[in-house]
């Protein structure tokens, strides 16, 4: 037995005993150091998304040591530091075959409970995943920040996918933790300009101390905060140039939606990409 976080009902949790998960030939068992609480768990504990029947152990944003490696599996050892994806699949269908993972046949996520499946999570003292999820991490490199490479991964992949032309111009509308990993991800990518909406201030103060060029409060589209390099009409991007700058861009009185904010803040140009 092992002890876990189970949620047993709407806005409920028990800290109890659980069996141990089974370690099957091709899996990894996992003592887990250290577990995220994503936005979906959040949301999930509510009881309203339909992807959290309890009984569940949720979390799948987690780091930890191997304990054990099943019969079949190479290239990993126990004592290994390590993290995993949130996906399950089975490496075998034309899917997984193809590298499209997300389409496998028998696709399960960690620490989700749907009519079709169930799969717990890593709020527990142990979890067994597939070894070919499973990924070394360096050794100085913490539990906690490691925990947070799956939600880095869905920001770098974002900005891989996102076509930011070198010095563009880039929104990122929702300042949450995947946000946030947008925008850290789209600026090593070269974005030169980087616009953040939310109706969160805190969040947007975040974004801020994050390197957000301006964020704009969509909820009230008069809190506009940041220094906007400013562009001619006819300039394109250049990673070299130095644009002027002012310290508080002024949206129009007649602004009523973000997408025309957007444009208040580009001189009617618009943005390259947007999240």
């Amino acid at each position: 037995m092992m002890k876990a976080l189970l949620y047993t009902g709407p806005h409920t949790f028990e800290y109890t005993d659980v069996p141990d998960p089974v370690c099957e030939p091709e899996d990894v068992l996992i003592r887990v150091r250290a577990v995220g609480i994503c936005g979906s768990d959040v949301h999930g504990a509510t009881g309203r998304t339909g992807r959290r029947l309890p009984p569940l152990i949720m979390g799948h944003e987690a780091a930890g040591v191997i304990e054990r490696v099943g019969a079949n599996v190479t290239g990993l050892r126990a004592g290994q530091r390590v993290c995993f994806d949130s996906t399950v699949y089975c490496n075998r269908c034309e899917a997984c075959r193809t590298r499209r993972f997300n389409r496998c046949d028998k696709r399960q996520v960690l620490g989700v409970s749907t009519p079709q499946f169930k799969r717990h999570g890593a709020m527990a003292e142990r979890v067994a995943v597939p070894s070919w999820i499973v990924f070394a991490i360096p050794d100085e490199m913490s539990f906690v920040k490691a925990a947070l490479l799956e939600p880095v991964s869905i920001g770098v992949h974002a900005a891989n996918r996102g076509n930011i032309p070198e010095g563009g111009t880039v929104l990122v509308i929702g300042a949450g933790t995947i946000g946030l990993c947008v925008l850290a991800a789209a600026r090593l990518k070269g974005a030169g300009r980087i616009i953040v909406a939310d109706i969160d201030e805190f969040r947007l103060e975040t974004a801020r101390r994050l390197g957000a060029d301006v964020t704009v409060n969509a909820g009230t589209l008069v809190s506009c905060t940041g220094k906007m390099p400013v562009l001619r009409k006819d300039e394109t991007p250049s990673p070299h140039e130095t644009p002027l700058s002012h310290e508080t861009p002024v949206l129009r009185e007649t602004a009523s939606t973000l997408a025309e904010a957007v444009l208040d803040l580009t001189e009617g140009r618009g943005v390259h990409t947007a999240f």
